[in-house]
């Protein structure tokens, strides 16, 4: 009945709240997870990828100690926001990185048709942005041969990047491995391949925010993105930039090694 729809749509937004301020954190994403489940039960028509893909990160954020830091249950068991930053497992990052290789591989395997190949002139974006069910404006003028070529690029490239997406699994391992020999690897790590492909990643999600009506997709793939990077890096990066803001700028007092969150 509609009244059970919006009290489900209630429990759905008021349980996100909470996981999202770390409230009774694992609870919370449970009860989130088997409400976000039962709207596309009821609705499978609405669930999308993206949908899935977020379901799939919050189930393993729930068997994890992702409450442990920046949460309210990390204030209440420590009396700091930050919580003590005592190190917790990384297997959940981990898988959360081998869903999004998966997810990124599979969809570069699945376009298969012409119009994503050489032989089918790169046409897949332009053919794409032709459509007015998906596109935000009238993308008729990309038909021009001066602007033609930029959607052969866009096409290429993204493909391409979703193809080879396994490569990040290999610059992990040069990392882990870098007192080896190696050209392979030295190549890797000195260019570091990974940021490579998390750079396109971001401009591929926020050109497709820009261009076309993909709702939440764009934005929720882009909420994934720092698992990329070790918690050890995130907190050099902001140091680095604490730097550079000014002498002014308080030092952090965070220490190295903070909880995945």
């Amino acid at each position: 009945t509609p009244a059970v729809g919006w009290a489900l749509w209630g429990v759905l937004v008021v349980s996100l709240a909470l996981f999202g301020g770390g409230v009774a954190t694992r609870f919370s994403g449970l009860v989130f997870l088997l409400a976000y489940a039962q709207s596309a039960w009821i609705n499978a028509i609405s669930d999308r990828g993206i949908d899935r893909m977020i379901r799939i990160v919050v189930l393993l954020l729930v068997f994890s100690r992702c409450g442990e830091a920046f949460s309210f249950d990390a204030w209440r068991r420590t009396g700091r926001w930050r919580g003590d930053f005592a190190p917790i497992p990384s297997w959940p990052r981990y898988l959360i990185i081998l869903q999004l290789l998966i997810m990124y591989w599979f969809a570069g395997v699945a376009k298969f048709a012409v119009d994503w190949f050489p032989w089918g002139d790169y046409a897949a974006l332009y053919v794409i942005l032709q459509d007015p069910v998906f596109t935000s404006v009238d993308f008729g003028f990309l038909g021009h041969p001066a602007l033609f070529w930029t959607t052969q690029v866009g096409t290429g490239v993204s493909h391409l990047w979703e193809w080879t997406f396994p490569l990040i699994l290999l610059a992990y391992h040069f990392r882990d491995t870098r007192n080896r020999p190696g050209r392979l690897r030295a190549i890797f790590n000195r260019y570091d391949v990974r940021l490579g492909y998390v750079l396109i990643g971001i401009i591929f999600h926020v050109l497709l925010s820009a261009t076309l009506r993909l709702g939440i997709f764009p934005w929720a793939m882009l909420a994934f993105y720092p698992v990329f990077f070790h918690p050890d890096e995130i907190h050099a990066t902001w140091r680095r930039l604490r730097r550079r803001a000014g002498p002014s700028a308080p030092a952090p007092s965070t220490p190295a090694s903070p909880a995945l969150s």
